[in-house]
């Protein structure tokens, strides 16, 4: 049997009695999205219709938003070798939400998520790298998104 000690004992019942939630929980309670509009780059719009679609189902909600939103994706080549060749890429994707209650402009923001990353010889790889990438920085922008929304009233 594993003996632990009585310190770390009343460490873990002490935080469990403490109320502790992660801080990018999104309480799905307060609002519900009654209608979104996505325009952009196709892979930023399919994250953001999975997401969007989470919050559709909410009928005992006490907000009800409509949301439009236009994203956009750019890569650009940050410095190339002294043959011409990129070496560092930059990809940036820019989100701009606005979001409505009864055909009113309550909320209009821009969120936006950035790295730098090293180029490679196989292009396969390459792309591959930049999928993830694009998926992760929009799993950021989106979590922002979410606590936007959260945060209105």
């Amino acid at each position: 049997m594993i003996k632990l000690s009585p310190i770390l004992l009343i460490f873990f019942l002490l935080l469990q009695g403490c109320g502790y939630q992660s801080v990018h929980k999104v309480k799905r309670g307060n609002f519900s999205i009654i209608k979104f509009d996505i325009s952009g780059d196709k892979k930023i719009t399919r994250e953001l219709t999975r997401n969007f679609e989470k919050f559709q189902k909410n009928e005992n909600s006490e907000y009800r938003y409509e949301l439009i939103t236009n994203s956009q994706m750019s890569k650009e080549v940050r410095s190339r070798n002294s043959k011409g060749r990129a070496e560092n890429l930059y990809l940036n994707i820019i989100i701009q939400i606005t979001v409505k209650e009864d055909g009113i402009i309550i909320g209009n923001k821009i969120f936006q998520e950035n790295t730098n990353y090293a180029n490679s010889d196989n292009k396969f790889e390459l792309s591959q790298y930049e999928k993830i990438i694009v998926k992760n920085l929009t799993t950021k922008v989106i979590n922002k998104i979410n606590i936007y929304i959260t945060t209105l009233k």
